[in-house]
């Protein structure tokens, strides 16, 4: 239940939940998973709306009641997707470094984690007791397959059951296969350059909009992304009731590019790459390795930069020193995507100068006001005036340079069932307990 004045929610939790190993389910559990994420010494993903928590207290064993500080337009958000931490596991551990976080074998879900093979499978089993209808699959083994070239090989051979995020050339090729459905889901999410804003050339704001203005987003879509997705250009994904479009803010216009990069004082050498101070004008760019679409993109683009005079070197390096380089803010740019809730408190993560995923290392006190201020409000109309202000600001200084907003193409054999696709951040896994197979 919720107070009339908003400041308190109660929840009143199942009394049939036990976790894998037989302990009971309990509000305890609740407070201990908040009390952890609040802890500054527990390295949490997102803090995004704990910030309006005042206290959690476990009424009794199957009660939780919130005291919020004022009123929240997030709070269910916020808690409505997040998962609860056993209390008998971590109580005693270090959370940082315990080995839960690799071998997280004690859940309360339809399925019970059986291994993780780092880079190459995950695998479940279905849960006996599991407190719902449904968990119908005996086993589900998910394979990590870093090249796209094998994954297609594998539908087209039928080892695989799904396939999620098909890459854009070969959705023609798996819609041919008989035995598959492709579901194609315009996604909370894009593909974009990510910058590190506090770099020495890129910290300029001048030079960002040059390269800006010197991608031509909409060739990309159209001859690598096949025509399938729609360019973008805003911190915002497309779906989102919050979007504006700035598509046209900085459209491709190579000799704007040039004439930016002279006002910030690279002057074009003799090899047609541009110097300021006796320095050359070299971008190192991560990517992750295995993906051809992506290689693709950021091949194109470094010829494309190429013809305004800056010299990018691609950096090929597997997905865990990708995250690595941008946890650590060890990158100057970098390509690949981000996904986002459906509600738009969860670009705060992002954009939030105090959060832990601040991978831009762009801080802006207006832009932090702005989303502070938005999870406070109830009215969707305030809040939508307060993101197109961030909008505004973030597009201007051009933090990042959006390619595409994402679409997510998933290949589902005809003989599994109840696969329900996910327009948000969160795995398409989200309702394996209802999925069956044809015997």
């Amino acid at each position: 239940g919720v107070s009339e004045d908003l400041l308190t929610y109660t929840y009143r939790l199942r009394d049939d939940v036990t976790w894998h190993d037989g302990t009971p389910f309990t509000a305890a559990d609740v407070v201990f998973t908040y009390e952890a994420i609040a802890d500054p010494e527990v390295n949490a993903r997102s803090r995004i709306g704990f910030e309006l928590i005042e206290s959690v207290e476990a009424v009794d064993d199957h009660t939780v009641t919130f005291h919020l500080n004022q009123p929240s337009g997030v709070f269910l958000e916020t808690w409505g997707y997040r998962g609860i931490l056993p209390r008998h596991i971590f109580e005693n551990e270090d959370m940082n470094t315990s080995e839960f976080n690799r071998a997280p074998t004690v859940g309360t879900g339809p399925y019970k984690f059986v291994e993780w093979v780092s880079g190459d499978r995950i695998v479940v089993e279905r849960n006996e007791n599991y407190y719902r209808e449904g968990g119908y699959i005996d086993r589900i083994e998910y394979r990590i397959v870093p090249s796209s070239d094998t994954l297609l090989t594998m539908l087209e051979t039928g080892e695989i059951d799904m396939r999620f995020s098909i890459i854009a050339e070969q959705v023609p090729i798996v819609q041919g296969l008989a035995d598959y459905t492709v579901h194609a889901t315009p996604a909370h999410a894009y593909f974009h350059f990510t910058i590190n804003n506090a770099d020495p050339i890129l910290g300029d704001r001048r030079v960002r909009q040059a390269l800006t203005h010197g991608l031509n987003k909409q060739l990309i879509t159209e001859t690598v992304l096949l025509d399938l997705v729609e360019p973008h250009g805003s911190p915002i994904a497309q779906p989102s009731w919050a979007y504006v479009d700035h598509n046209d803010r900085y459209p491709f216009d190579p000799d704007q590019a040039r004439a930016l990069l002279e006002e910030a004082g690279w002057q074009e050498g003799s090899d047609g790459i541009r110097t300021k101070d006796g320095e050359r004008l070299v971008l190192d760019l991560l990517n992750i390795a295995g993906d051809s679409e992506r290689l693709q993109i950021v091949q194109l683009a470094q010829a494309m930069w190429r013809e305004i005079g800056a010299e990018i070197n691609i950096s090929q390096v597997d997905a865990a020193t990708f995250v690595a380089a941008m946890v650590e803010q060890n990158y100057q740019f970098a390509y690949g995507f981000w996904g986002f809730s459906v509600d738009p408190s969860g670009y705060n993560e992002r954009w939030l100068s105090t959060s832990p995923g601040h991978w831009l290392n762009y801080d802006n006190p207006e832009v932090d006001r702005l989303l502070l201020d938005a999870l406070a409000i109830l009215d969707r109309d305030e809040r939508r005036a307060l993101y197109e202000q961030f909008q505004d600001i973030v597009v201007e200084d051009a933090t990042n340079i959006w390619v595409y907003n994402r679409v997510f193409f998933d290949a589902v054999k005809q003989r599994v069932h109840g696969f329900v696709p996910n327009t948000s951040n969160s795995t398409n896994m989200w309702n394996a307990h209802e999925w069956w197979v044809e015997a």
